[in-house]
């Protein structure tokens, strides 16, 4: 069986994330990726798929490009008191990580349920806190707009006084077009292309586990957001709005409109949260709460490690 196989029948048997399906790595070259499992496919107990990158002789573990999550998902025993629920992990996560490639450097952003970060500290990783934000879907619309701060719900209304129209797609050029202007005004290189960012989230849409929403003005794509789903969460991905409408409320009124296309399908909205202080407070002011999760690293190599820190600029 090989590593797609694994993750399409662990997908089948259970209720992965999206960021742990096939769907989301079979885009990529499968010399660029693989995965490490404990116990079995029929019996699994935790499995943690991975990007390999090299470069300058160095080679890294690391997440997809996009993906806001990854390291280990664990499988745990049903009925599991919080003792040998702590002991199942750190058993799990110290066999997956003595099962991976060797590497100069490892990094990953745990999916927020994980939240014992212990059993990694132990292997000697570094660990950061960062934050994301959740909105509970099981309200109704009424009491969303409700939980809305009033800045939130005055855009809201210029978006809807000035008729702005919110349409679903499937195309995702403009949103690409979006944010390389959203880039652009930032002073930064996106990063990636068009024909990656289609073929990454081509087979995603297709599975109807993702959206594309688009806001017009005057008949014309002015806003977009990239939604994807699973039986967990929906998941606000990508979003950009043309430099030239800020200020209009649009960007506001369409995610509120993701967010109840999201309610369709799922019982939590995750905004994946930021650092900048100014999209956290927007995040924040949709009546979500806010949620830890840790970013982990560890290098083997003190010279990448050094190299690294330069290039951020620490």
């Amino acid at each position: 069986m090989d590593k797609l196989e694994i993750l399409k029948s662990l997908g089948e048997k259970f209720d992965l994330p999206i960021f742990y399906q096939d769907i989301w790595f079979e885009s990529f070259d499968p010399d660029s990726w693989d995965l490490v499992l404990s116990g079995e496919v029929n019996d699994p107990k935790a499995v943690w798929p991975f990007m390999k990158k090299k470069k300058m002789g160095f080679t890294k573990i690391t997440q997809a490009w996009l993906n806001p999550y990854g390291g280990p998902w664990l499988f745990y025993p049903k009925g599991q008191k919080d003792y040998a629920r702590m002991s199942f992990e750190k058993k799990v996560i110290d066999e997956l990580y003595g099962a991976l490639p060797k590497h100069d450097a490892i990094a990953c952003n745990l999916y927020p349920s994980l939240q014992n970060h212990l059993p990694f500290k132990w292997l000697g990783f570094e660990q950061t806190t960062q934050y994301t934000y959740l909105l509970d879907l099981k309200l109704t619309e009424e009491e969303l707009r409700e939980g809305l701060n009033g800045n939130i719900r005055r855009e809201i209304n210029k978006a809807t006084r000035n008729k702005i129209d919110i349409v679903e797609s499937d195309e995702l050029e403009d949103l690409h077009r979006l944010k390389i202007l959203d880039y652009e005004q930032k002073g930064m290189p996106i990063g990636y292309s068009f024909e990656d960012f289609e073929k990454r989230f081509r087979p995603i849409l297709i599975t109807g586990k993702a959206k594309v929403l688009y806001a017009l003005q005057d008949g014309k794509r002015v806003s977009g957001i990239l939604l994807l789903w699973d039986k967990h969460q929906a998941y606000y991905l990508v979003g950009a709005t043309d430099p030239n409408t800020k200020g209009n409320g649009i960007f506001s009124f369409l995610l509120f409109q993701a967010i109840l296309e999201a309610q369709k399908h799922v019982d939590t909205f995750n905004f994946e949260g930021s650092v900048i202080e100014a999209i956290e407070k927007f995040f924040r002011s949709f009546g979500s709460r806010q949620q830890p999760y840790h970013v982990l690293s560890k290098y083997q190599n003190k010279k990448l490690k050094a190299l690294d820190q330069l290039r951020k600029g620490q």
